[in-house]
């Protein structure tokens, strides 16, 4: 079939053919025989195939023409389609722009709000300031009128001194007056005893009378001398008791006064300082404490206690804020739910119309909370500032059968051949509340030990020697904190001597018992046991150190250290290892699916066995091992489900003494009875004449002539 562009190019071909026979012809003519005719009608000839060629030119540029056209036209259209798309991603940009900036003024409104708060507490604490300083004024004007007192008590002195001087001098006159007129009478006396000497018995009557008269006289003067004498005494004491009184008084008032304009005004100054100087630091602690503060408070993530959670956050998210604080949660009987109690936050919002709102709303938040019933809340009738919502769920599933827990689970019977070899890792980390099983766990790892052909020297460390709940089966090498932050820093040491003398022998378990308690006193050591497990396994060391929580952040390093060593978790610290550790993040769902499914099993035999969790030997227990990213549960058996001979772990336990002994010691007291050979250097007829060796025990290079 003959296409256009097969006619184009031979129309083409003939025009360019033409031409080029027109000018061979025009070129013959002129050049062999002039014939003018034949001149001109190549000449025409030329002409009409150029004319021909220019047409076809001229279509074929057109026929260009359209087609950049058509592309022109598709390359708007998508170019329409491209501005289109912008468009939609523009105005998409802008409202995400616009929520947030939506949030960022809520979130400045709340900030203003607690800037409201913390300038009221400033003033709180401006207005304490005020009533210390009016406080302050008035002690000193206290001071002041207590000083008047002193000054009018002083002059009263004063007065009463002068009183008791001008008493005294008049008693002395009195009494020298008195002296006089007894001196006088028995000088009369005498007198009239010469004058009447040879006088009648008369006389001599007379004369006895006026004697006893003047006797009576005496006796009445001795009398009233006596009683001033008394009163005077008497003033002389309350005048002693009163300037005594006075003094005390005064060197009080005088300390008080100078402990109020002195160091009182300084201490009082101080504090205002430090409240003022301190007021930036408090306004950005408290905005992070009040924002922290205003959340509700949750239950604790495991298992059905989520529901109770997403009706909290779905209150506390509302556009009509609701703050529900978990209280308490109580199982029903015939475990069909349980009963949920939570406090109101705001006591404005204690009221009857509250509940009768949330009930309103009660299918909503069951279809939330995932409950067959419609949540009904009523105030709680023992505590009325809490209020219940009862959580009906369908029948829990029966617990499955042992043989579909095996499945789950490392059951117990295959604990040393499988629980104890996932232990790769030279240093185990076991941690765990107390009486869950930490201590049993490690107990079977040393039965496991002593079962081995060569049992490693164990060197047991225990802080807490001496209490109750002793276990141990094994001698213990160090005894107390002080001896096991010691045996720490020899065992970093015996780690260093043995990485950089690149010695493996002999093997060594060094077990750490309850390290928190030492690790709280001295973060080094936490930090020693981390540095020495990244580079223990060609060392012929292992280490078992076993803790209480599995908090890290309060340990001095991050979960991700974790990685380094065997981490063993048993009871809720199962729970967190679970949220906590980065490698198990895309199989939590799953880890703690099987937890609750090995923790309802357990918790099922052993209340059909009467065993108590805490305390019985044989109590059914599981836990988890985490190592190289990978996490494990086990059944843990009972303490004495593995038959050992202790006494091979307690010889070794004897020769581990003398290797740690042999660590702790000086290298200038060591007798290096082990050691390796460097270099032999021999004489001209090839005889070993010296050696330089290096000691195992102390790290000291010496030599040794042969």
């Amino acid at each position: 079939m003959i296409t256009r562009n097969f006619v184009d190019q031979l129309a083409e071909t003939l025009a360019f053919g033409g031409i080029g026979i027109g000018a061979v012809l025009a070129l013959v003519t002129n050049t062999i025989k002039p014939n003018p005719q034949i001149a001109t009608f190549s000449t025409l000839t030329a002409c009409t195939l150029a004319i021909g060629y220019r047409e076809v030119t001229r279509k074929r540029g057109d026929q260009k023409v359209y087609a950049e056209r058509d592309a022109l036209k598709v390359s708007l259209h998508q170019m329409e389609l491209s501005l289109r798309n912008a468009e939609l991603s523009l105005e998409q940009g802008l409202k995400q722009r616009q929520e947030y900036y939506e949030a960022k003024l809520s979130e400045m409104r709340s900030k203003l709000n607690s800037d409201a708060n913390l300038q009221t507490k400033f003033d709180e604490v401006r207005k304490a300031f005020d009533q210390r300083a009016t406080e302050l004024k008035n002690a000193l004007a206290e001071c002041d009128r207590l000083r008047s007192e002193a000054a009018s008590f002083e002059g009263q002195k004063q007065q009463w001194v002068q009183k008791f001087d001008q008493l005294i001098s008049e008693q002395n006159q009195e009494y020298d007056k008195l002296h006089s007129q007894i001196a006088q009478l028995e000088r009369e006396n005498l007198q009239y005893k010469a004058r009447f000497d040879s006088a009648d018995e008369i006389a001599k009557l007379r004369a006895d009378k006026e004697a006893s008269e003047l006797k009576d006289s005496i006796a009445q003067l001795q009398k009233t001398y006596d009683q001033k004498m008394g009163e005077f005494k008497q003033l002389a004491t309350l005048y002693n008791s009163l300037r005594t009184e006075d003094d005390s008084k005064f060197a009080e008032l005088q300390s008080k006064f100078a402990y109020l304009t002195g160091q009182g005004f300084q201490e009082v100054e101080q504090e205002f300082n430090s409240e003022l100087s301190t007021r930036d630091r408090m306004l950005l602690a408290a905005s992070a404490k009040i924002s922290e503060l205003e959340k509700p408070h949750l239950f604790d993530d495991i298992g059905d206690f989520v529901r109770p959670n997403r009706l909290i956050k779905s209150l506390w998210e509302s556009e009509e804020r609701i703050c529900l604080d978990a209280s308490e949660i109580v199982p029903h009987g015939d475990n069909s739910g349980f009963d949920v109690y939570f406090s109101l936050r705001d006591r404005r919002a204690r009221g009857q119309a509250t509940i009768d709102a949330l009930n309103e709303r009660g299918n909503e938040f069951s279809v939330l909370c995932g409950t067959i019933k419609d949540l009904k809340f009523e105030y709680d009738r023992v505590n009325p500032h809490r209020i219940k919502a009862s959580f009906v769920l369908r029948k829990p599933e029966k617990i499955a059968p042992k043989t579909t827990i095996d499945k789950l689970w490392i059951p117990s019977e295959q604990f040393a051949s499988k629980t104890a070899k996932l232990l790769k890792k030279p240093m185990t980390r076991v941690m765990g509340s107390t009486g869950e099983g930490k201590g049993i766990f490690v107990n079977l790892l040393l039965a496991v030990e002593a079962n081995q052909s060569t049992p490693s020297a164990v060197r047991l460390h225990d802080p807490m020697d001496g209490s109750s709940a002793d276990y141990w089966q094994v001698p213990k090498t160090s005894k107390g904190k002080n001896a096991t932050r010691k045996a720490v820093q020899i065992f970093a040491k015996e780690f260093n001597d043995r990485l950089e003398n690149q010695i493996s022998a002999p093997l060594t378990l060094d077990v750490f018992d309850e390290i928190d308690i030492v690790a709280s006193d001295d973060p080094s050591i936490n930090k020693a046991f981390l540095n020495t497990a990244k580079g223990m396994r060609h060392c012929g060391m292992r280490a078992v150190i076993i803790g209480q929580s599995p908090s890290v952040g309060k340990k001095g390093f991050e979960w991700a250290d974790l990685d380094n060593f065997n981490a063993v978790y048993f009871g809720t610290a199962i729970v967190t290892a679970i949220d906590k550790t980065p490698a198990l993040e895309m199989q939590s769902a799953k880890l703690k699916e099987t937890y609750q499914k090995l923790s309802d099993y357990c918790d099922k035999q052993n209340e059909e066995h009467g065993l108590d969790p805490l305390t019985a030997w044989n109590a059914y227990r599981f836990g988890l091992v985490v190592t190289q990213g990978k996490a494990t549960f086990f059944e843990l058996p009972n303490a004495d489900s593995i038959a050992c001979d202790w006494t091979r772990l307690n010889q070794a336990s004897e020769v581990s003494k003398d290797v740690l002994k042999s660590s702790d010691s000086d290298s200038s007291t060591c007798s290096h009875s082990s050691y390796n050979v460097r270099k032999t250097f021999k004489d001209s007829n090839g005889v070993p004449v010296k050696q330089y060796r290096k000691c195992k025990n102390c790290g000291e290079n010496f030599t040794v002539n042969l």
